[in-house]
């Protein structure tokens, strides 16, 4: 039949696996059995990391100054230059935010809000890289699809 055109599935994917193993480990993020390894495993990296951000601020959020230590506010590890923008799990580069304080700050890049980034960078919180990348995204409205995290 000339000029129809007729839809034919090539897979159902229901049945397409969804990820392999990782190349390091061979452990994969999918596994029911893995995922509590990996999570293990990123806790034991990360606990360093957390407590060097911790110290940098006297256990405090680097924001509001509430105390983290008491362990009853929930706090992140914030990266003051953004992991979308290269930025690292470095010494440098952490900050112990409280979750709310977090999300703050999140919704400010995410939302390319100048005015409220230029505050965070003159709190040192933000990159002030993160300007140049949120005016460059107006500015080109190019609806920029890159998550911030």
């Amino acid at each position: 039949m000339k000029g129809v055109y007729k839809r034919i599935p090539l897979f159902n994917c229901s049945h397409v696996e969804i990820g392999g193993g990782s190349f390091v480990s061979g452990k994969s993020a999918y596994h029911p059995d893995d995922i509590p390894l990996i999570q293990r495993s990123a806790n034991i990296y990360l606990r360093g990391i957390r407590e060097v951000a911790l110290k940098k601020t006297g256990g405090k959020c680097g924001l509001c100054g509430c105390i983290l230590l008491s362990g009853e506010i929930p706090w992140e590890v914030h990266h003051v230059a953004p992991k979308f923008l290269k930025g690292t799990l470095s010494k440098k580069n952490v900050l112990p935010l409280c979750k709310e304080c977090h999300l703050e700050v999140t919704n400010a890049v995410k939302a390319r809000d100048i005015d409220a980034i230029k505050e965070y960078v003159d709190q040192n919180i933000l990159w002030s890289e993160v300007i140049t990348w949120a005016s460059k995204s107006i500015q080109n409205n190019s609806g920029d699809n890159s998550t911030p995290n």
